[in-house]
């Protein structure tokens, strides 16, 4: 990381947190390469100056990196019917990407990331 590159700012609300957050927080931190800055607040002009919201602000939209899971309707669901939390909405976008694919046999390497990002 470039002393100069600007971190990625983002948002989760305040207040109690939850593994939702922590592992949203830590995904997004592996695909930025950990040049990240966590904002947590509820307060939308925050919110809205941000490069990625999830888990508060309302709204899911994977092009505006917006990835609530509390609007009326929810995000959507799995295909067996469980609905999406902030995380999953977050892996279904960047998992592939910080795995490097969508095969099986990749979950191995991304345990092997999560287990070194969380053990340090």
């Amino acid at each position: 990381m470039s002393f100069f590159t600007k971190k990625k700012i983002l948002v989760t609300h305040n207040g109690t947190f939850h593994a939702d957050d922590v592992f949203a927080t830590a995904t997004l931190s592996l695909l930025l390469d950990g040049n990240i800055k966590v904002i947590r607040t509820r307060d939308p002009k925050i919110i809205a100056s941000a490069d990625y919201v999830y888990d508060v602000g309302g709204e899911y939209n994977l092009y505006k990196n917006l990835f609530d899971h509390h609007q009326k309707g929810g995000a959507g669901k799995r295909e067996n019917g469980i609905p999406y939390a902030a995380f999953g909405l977050v892996w279904k976008s960047y998992g592939a990407a910080i795995c490097g694919s969508h095969e099986w046999r990749s979950r191995t390497v991304c345990c092997s990331r999560y287990y070194q990002c969380f053990s340090s």
